[in-house]
């Protein structure tokens, strides 16, 4: 989440080879030059609307919009990149990336009026963080797409 999610991103551009696929909610996806992994990466992520700590919007050079972040990755797995829209649930709507080179799939879930927070979750700090959606739980969702993403051999 957040620094982490950042850091996850990093990863599948240098380690490709490492991860089988990644994730991120609420990722600080910054920008920190070119991104050439070994090899197509899979990846699920969420973020909020309403995120004040990392805007959706993206925020100066450093942090892209969320869904720019998302198209680039699509590109980078030489997926269609015109995304399928997947089936709302609640204020939850998401978007995938299919037709990759390795079936390494793209999605990204966005949150509407959603905060700082892991989907699912209770957050105490939602004063602070903004509001925590029950609609979907990350934990479950990234759980399943990892489980249909390993790597051969291991």
């Amino acid at each position: 989440m957040s620094n982490g999610g950042g850091m996850s991103n990093r990863l599948a551009c240098e380690a490709a080879d490492v991860f089988a696929a990644v994730g991120g909610v609420a990722g600080a996806y910054a920008s920190f030059g070119d991104c050439v992994p070994a090899r197509p990466v899979p990846l699920i992520a969420f973020h909020g609307t309403d995120d004040r700590i990392v805007p959706y919007e993206g925020w100066n050079l450093m942090l892209p919009p969320i869904q720019e972040w998302a198209l680039g990755w699509a590109g980078r797995n030489g997926c269609d990149l015109t995304p399928e829209t997947l089936p709302p649930t609640g204020e939850v709507t998401g978007i995938r990336y299919t037709g990759c080179e390795q079936d390494a799939e793209g999605v990204l879930f966005t949150v509407d009026g959603g905060g700082h927070t892991w989907p699912g979750s209770e957050s105490p700090f939602s004063f602070l963080l903004g509001r925590t959606t029950q609609d979907i739980n990350a934990s479950a969702e990234m759980w399943a797409f990892f489980s249909r993403h390993q790597l051969e051999g291991q």
